[in-house]
């Protein structure tokens, strides 16, 4: 048996972490589609194929270019971070011991979006045509370049939506290049840039990421990124980004507070997609 929170202390709660979320538990927020449609637990990406103009003959019946449209699917899951915090500390927690708890549970439920993001991309590790780097080797400014130009030769829009999610040692390597580091080489601030290490740079936006998102696609000496346009992942949540419902345990002498997310991600266009690798322990090389 359990009876919920008062008003004011849920909304005091689920508005701080609602905050905390968004300001630092999601590194990949906005760097993908969100679905067009949501049907219960099912996300609808719709996606229209490539068309090519011909000369018109005068007087001729027109004829279809036959692009195609289809509709891309993806079903949500549920996840949860449910914190205890027992009443009897209540009177001897510190005035933040609560924005704590909140913090835990938003950023253990953004780490899993991002999670669930970067997963859907490295399932298809192999099929994003020529990939770029090497595992024997450390990143290096060419294989950065090879790696873009082969990413625009895939007729990927040049609209500055093109992002490069970076270990810590690979963005570090490509900081060692004066045309990399160098504010002239560079665009503006991104909107992340505040909270992590990113540029704008060959028209694609690199940025760093948690290391155990690369533990996904790392093997032995061996780690795998990708650089992808933001039509090429769809992801999104059922319903509402996030849900709070605090409740008291009688039993238990305890307020539990249960969040929870419903949400799923999927690649749209593997062709905006490409695959680069790194020797993940090569050394650091000031050019």
């Amino acid at each position: 048996m359990s009876t919920e929170a008062p008003t004011w202390y849920v909304e005091k709660y689920k508005a701080g972490v609602l905050f905390k979320y968004q300001s630092e538990g999601h590194v990949l927020r906005g760097t993908y589609m969100p679905p067009t449609k949501i049907d219960g637990k099912t996300m609808h990406f719709p996606i229209a194929g490539k068309g090519k103009a011909v000369k018109m003959k005068v007087g001729a019946d027109g004829k279809p270019m036959n692009a195609g449209r289809e509709n891309k699917t993806v079903t949500a899951d549920a996840y949860q971070a449910l914190e205890q915090i027992n009443s009897v500390d209540l009177g001897r927690m510190a005035a933040n011991e609560n924005v704590v708890a909140q913090k835990q549970c938003a950023d253990a439920l953004g780490r899993k979006h991002d999670e669930i993001i970067f997963s859907s991309i490295n399932d298809g590790a192999g099929g994003y045509g020529a990939t770029y780097g090497s595992a024997a080797a450390a990143w290096n400014l060419a294989s950065a370049l090879e790696a873009v130009t082969a990413h625009y030769n895939k007729d990927v829009p040049e609209d500055g939506r093109s992002y490069c999610m970076l270990p810590q040692l690979a963005f570090s390597q490509m900081m060692g290049f004066e045309e990399f580091s160098n504010s002239q080489w560079v665009g503006g601030d991104l909107p992340f840039a505040k909270v992590r290490r990113a540029k704008q740079w060959a028209g694609v936006n690199w940025f760093t990421g948690p290391q155990d998102l690369f533990n996904l696609s790392t093997s032995s000496a061996d780690t795998a990124f990708y650089i992808w346009h933001m039509n090429a992942i769809g992801s999104g949540y059922n319903d509402q980004s996030l849900n709070t419902r605090i409740t008291w345990e009688n039993l238990k002498t305890a307020w539990i507070s249960n969040n929870w997310m419903d949400m799923g991600a999927t690649v749209l266009l593997p062709e905006g997609i490409t695959e680069c690798h790194y020797k993940n322990d090569s050394a650091i090389v000031i050019n």
